[in-house]
């Protein structure tokens, strides 16, 4: 024993804690997974950011430590919307400045040659004027010098002569040959009719004058005509306008004034830049800026919050990264939270690993503290606890040899042994020790009182050890390997303590002798609450049996009822578990970001059928919660398709889904012959709870109650009392698992966990069956006293009190000590088992064991009978 107690450290490195890790080769989801190979173990990390200043800041700071690729807002504005809105501008301003550049082009075109226009138009305007203005000028001196002669001669003419000849003659006086001789010539002319012959003597000076203008305007009218101006041509006012030899600045304003109404916006501010010029590159450049500026200042890039992806809630962000390494979890902090499921596992191994020797300390300091007021003694609890702690320790080094001979160890398994290996140790180490005490005070010598111990102790002892390695020993019926292997383990661990306290304890009594009750010796004295208090509820109980059947009835039924109305069971070990950075991610994804949390099943079809797998998407159509399928392999021997499914991998959701993807796959299986499995997180959750859940409640609880009253009628040689028994373990069972809802549910918010019926089923069905077995033990033995079965049944209770009562005690302390685990998981375990082995050996085995035996009197050794001496002494 002390060299498999040697290996209990290594057994910790062997456990399992991913349910999906113990399941059968031969159930759908392992057999999907072996087609879906390492894709299956694919997962993320999600990482939320509880932002206290800018969103965008943190994120990018976050980007920058994730190595794997990642989605968040940041990257998705990055890589998407920027890039996306960038292409588009793009797109747009090449487009906007395709036609502005033609339409820049078109103007260009079109000034210059209005350019060119003004230009000939201004140079031939000014040309002429020039000309006209130089005849003119050159003309007016001849005419001045005309009309001062035609004066002269008018002066001196006779009064009746004849002004007009007389202003025909005057011009033969111009000494000077002209090339204007033809203008005076009209000039004179011109002047001579105005005259109309009149004599001179009759020619007043305003006559003259009218006539001398008159002349000149003739002479002008034949000047304008030689040298016309051009008026009559298109834009000849804005030449003339824009004045003798314009700069061109002048132009370019002018020409860009004719264009401004009939130009499109974008081209206006650059007219003038462009009129009259002979190149417009360094434009077209402005006008592709301008152009670029002008579609970016109406269509702005939206800013990384406003776009809706799901991917921020309030101040909190989500990250997505395509990793599920726990390396991840360095980058936690108070306000940042890293989840997946392998972190929560991590966590969960961590808890159990760390609260192991909490544990362990309380318990030990716990059930030692118990012995000693119990035994009253130092030696004997010492003595006990050693020799019960190496047969532990040898049970968890039988469970790591279990483990390397490559059977599958859940970690509930030891942390379920050790308990019991105390409770069970102790109860029969009491009964050994209390008996011994009993009959040395009655005057046997310690070989004689040792006898008594073999002789009758330990032979129900062994009969109490048979029952509750049967009763444990039921899972080995289970068709789940691990399962198996708590049967196993627990086998193993009643063996041990039987071994240790039928064979070890005897021995070492018999060497120490009443040493083992030091430092009391035989003033020792077995204490628990109060024997007395016992003896007279006892009495109390057989004298009004029914009522108290009636009461603890009606207990029992309130206590069915309240579980009926308010039990919550649940798989989900994220609800079992104390708030941590994992925990508390998984939860702000359940209520910031739930659309991001998915788990994963698989469809396998068998032979491919196309139509099948038609068929089946159509199935999942109707369904609730259920993704895009993705086709992940397609050919003629198999179909695979990837599921997303809108629920965590721990939800107990997941096992209603699976029901609905089942029913789905086998309404497709039938009707085209072909075999379809579903696997992934759904598969995985229903076989690891709801089908063992099936498996237990159907079989192995009826195995453990069949192998149980086998065991018991065996031993007692009685039909009735092992029903009786089963019954009121189920009581006690109903009673404690009423108020552990009351406490956890209703007080604390934690939901019962699925395993918690199973285990304390199985403990009661086994380990609470001791007290009964020594009751009504010592009641046989005292029937067959001679006693009367009232007074037998208040003896075996003032007998066995001390005893029944301070083993029941140690117990409750032993799972009590469960209880200051971080995880609900055995905190509801040990709470549950500790309230149920209280209660059961306080007041059910003292209080209604006696009413019902007293109602069934002589049924209780049906079939049998039970002969008193004083009869037998009688006949």
């Amino acid at each position: 024993m002390m060299v498999l107690a040697a290996l209990a450290p290594r057994v910790f490195n062997s456990l399992i804690y991913n349910d999906s890790q113990l399941l059968p080769s031969n159930i759908p989801p392992t057999i999907v997974e072996r087609y879906v190979g390492s894709a299956a173990n694919q997962s993320y990390t999600a990482i939320i950011v509880n932002s206290s200043g800018n969103v965008m800041d943190e994120l990018a700071a976050l980007d920058g430590m994730i190595m794997d690729p990642h989605v968040d807002q940041l990257t998705i504005y990055e890589k998407y919307v920027v890039s996306r809105y960038n292409e588009t501008v793009d797109e747009y301003i090449r487009m906007a400045e395709a036609n502005a550049t033609e339409e820049l082009l078109s103007a260009w075109n079109a000034m210059n040659s209005t350019c060119m226009e003004l230009s000939k138009l201004n140079a031939e305007y000014y040309g002429q004027l020039s000309l006209l203005r130089s005849t003119q000028s050159a003309l007016s001196r001849y005419v001045q010098s005309y009309n001062s002669i035609l004066i002269q001669q008018l002066q001196k003419a006779n009064p009746n002569g004849n002004s007009s000849l007389i202003a025909i003659t005057a011009l033969n006086l111009l000494n000077e040959p002209t090339n204007y001789s033809s203008y005076m010539e009209e000039y004179a002319v011109q002047v001579a009719k105005a005259l109309n012959g009149s004599a001179v003597d009759e020619l007043t000076p305003s006559k003259l004058e009218n006539a001398l203008i008159h002349g000149y305007h003739a002479v002008e009218a034949s000047l304008r005509s030689k040298y016309p101006l051009p008026f009559t041509k298109p834009n000849s006012t804005l030449a003339l306008a824009i004045a003798l030899g314009p700069s061109r600045s002048g132009i370019n304003a002018a020409v860009a004034g004719l264009y401004i109404n009939d130009s499109p916006p974008l081209i206006k501010p650059f007219l003038p830049q462009i009129a009259c010029s002979s190149n417009i590159t360094g434009i077209e450049s402005q006008l592709n800026n301008s152009i670029r500026k002008l579609i970016i200042q109406e269509n702005p890039l939206p800013s990384p919050t406003s776009l809706n992806y799901g991917l921020i809630n309030g101040s909190y962000a989500l990250i997505l990264v395509n990793s599920s390494s726990t390396r991840l979890y360095s980058l936690h902090n108070d306000s940042i939270f890293v989840f997946n499921p392998s972190l929560i596992n991590l966590q969960l191994i961590n808890m159990v690993e760390n609260d192991v020797p909490t544990i362990d300390k309380v318990t030990g300091t716990a059930v030692l503290s118990m012995l000693f007021f119990v035994l009253g003694t130092v030696m004997g609890p010492l003595l006990v606890l050693a020799m019960l702690g190496t047969a532990d320790a040898a049970s968890l080094g039988s469970i790591y040899l279990l483990s390397k001979a490559g059977l599958p160890v859940y970690y509930l398994t030891v942390y379920l042994t050790s308990p019991i290996i105390l409770g069970i140790g102790i109860d029969y180490s009491l009964l050994i020790l209390g008996r011994y005490l009993e009959e040395r005070r009655r005057g046997l010598n310690r070989e004689e009182a040792l006898g008594v111990v073999r002789r009758v102790t330990i032979p129900t002892i062994l009969s109490s050890g048979g029952v509750v390695a049967a009763g444990l020993g039921s899972y080995v019926f289970s068709t789940y390997q691990y399962i198996q292997v708590i049967g196993i383990s627990y086998i193993i661990s009643v063996a041990l303590v039987l071994f240790t306290v039928v064979l070890v304890l005897p021995d070492v009594i018999s060497l120490l002798g009443d040493r083992v009750l030091w430092p009391m010796g035989l003033k020792a004295n077995t204490r628990e609450l109060s024997t007395k208090l016992l003896v007279r509820l006892s009495r109390k109980s057989v004298d009004r049996p029914k009522t108290v059947i009636a009461i603890f009835t009606v207990i029992t039924l309130a206590s069915l009822l309240l579980i009926a109305k308010t039990i919550n069971i649940s798989s989900n070990p994220v609800n079992m578990m104390p708030p941590s950075n994992p925990v508390t991610g998984l939860r702000l994804l359940e209520t910031r970001f739930p659309n991001y949390l998915q788990s994963t099943a698989y469809v396998l079809i068998k032979p491919g059928n196309e139509a099948a797998y038609s068929a089946f998407i159509a199935e999942l159509s109707t369904m609730k919660g259920i993704g895009n399928v993705t086709l992940l392999d397609h050919n003629s021997s198999i179909i695979l398709a990837k599921i997303p499914i809108d629920h965590s991998v721990f939800s107990d959701k997941l096992i209603g889904v699976y029901e609905e993807l089942s029913g789905a796959a086998g309404n497709v299986s039938r009707q085209y012959g072909v075999t379809v499995l579903i696997g992934g997180d759904p598969g995985y959750k229903f076989f690891s709870v709801q089908a063992f859940e099936d498996q237990f409640y159907h079989t192995i609880s009826l195995v453990v109650i069949a192998l149980v009253m086998l065991m018991l009628f065996i031993m007692l040689r009685s039909a009735l009392i092992p029903v009786r028994l089963v019954i009121t373990v189920l009581m006690s069972m109903s009673w404690s698992i009423a108020l552990t809802i009351i406490v956890f549910q209703l007080i604390l918010r934690i939901p019962t966990y699925y395993l918690l019926p199973i285990i304390l089923y199985s403990l009661l069905m086994s380990v609470g069956t001791d007290y009964d077995i020594f009751i009504v033990s010592r009641v046989r033995e005292e029937v067959m006293r001679g006693l009367s079965d009232k007074d037998a049944i208040v003896k075996a209770i003032d007998s066995t009190g001390p005893i029944v009562s301070g083993a029941a005690m140690v117990l409750a302390a032993a799972f009590a000590g469960l209880t200051v685990s971080r995880l609900f998981i055995l905190k509801e375990i040990g709470f549950a088992v500790a309230v149920a082995v209280a209660m059961d050996a306080l007041i059910l085995r003292p209080v209604l064991v006696p009413a019902i035996l007293v109602v069934l009197g002589k049924w209780n050794w049906w079939p049998l009978k039970v002969e008193r001496k004083i009869e037998r002494a009688a006949n």
